[in-house]
């Protein structure tokens, strides 16, 4: 009998640090809930919450555009709900790069379709072994509510040659010129 009390007192005992332990970790899970905001943040926009930067569970965080991007619609409220943050559907515009020519350069290099700021510039020049067929050498292209404003139309053309290539055939032309005169 007294083996069956003092066992019952030791399980007592095990159940109430089973039950401490689990209260504890369950609590110390829920404090620690929290979202990861996107790294890098989506094109165009901001936030104060810094990219790949913590988000408490309940808490929000706010998007706005950057520094020439246009706000065309939406919100741009993220809430953290446990570790999932909402999509704010805030929508940021800017310029979208034009298709470039492919006897064209562009700086910056820009991806066709990449998303410019307003007031950002693009400037062309004709690739090398390519001439411009209009009296400017180069071109810029500025972004400006949404469309695209050019200093000058610039038009390449020509064939681009392997100069190498070419210089080897007239040797061998010259070659076999000289050749064939003194026989």
């Amino acid at each position: 009998m007294t083996w069956t009390i003092s066992n019952r007192k030791k399980s007592d005992k095990m159940v109430n640090i089973w039950l401490s332990f689990f209260i504890l970790v369950g609590l110390s899970l829920g404090a620690d809930a929290q979202c990861t905001a996107p790294d890098p943040h989506p094109t165009g926009k901001t936030s104060t919450t810094a990219a790949g930067g913590a988000v408490a569970d309940g808490s929000t965080m706010t998007y706005t555009c950057a520094t020439g991007y246009n706000e065309d619609s939406g919100s741009g409220t993220a809430t953290c709900s446990g570790t999932t943050l909402s999509t704010p559907t805030l929508v940021c515009s800017g310029c979208a790069a034009p298709a470039l020519d492919s006897k064209m350069t562009r700086t910056p290099v820009t991806a066709d379709g990449a998303i410019v700021a307003h007031a950002g510039t693009l400037v062309y020049t004709c690739k090398s072994g390519y001439s411009a067929t209009t009296s400017v050498t180069t071109s810029t292209a500025t972004c400006t509510t949404n469309a695209w404003v050019s200093s000058a139309t610039l038009t390449c053309s020509g064939a681009q040659t392997n100069m190498g290539f070419g210089l080897s055939v007239a040797v061998a032309a010259i070659v076999a010129h000289v050749l064939t005169s003194r026989v």
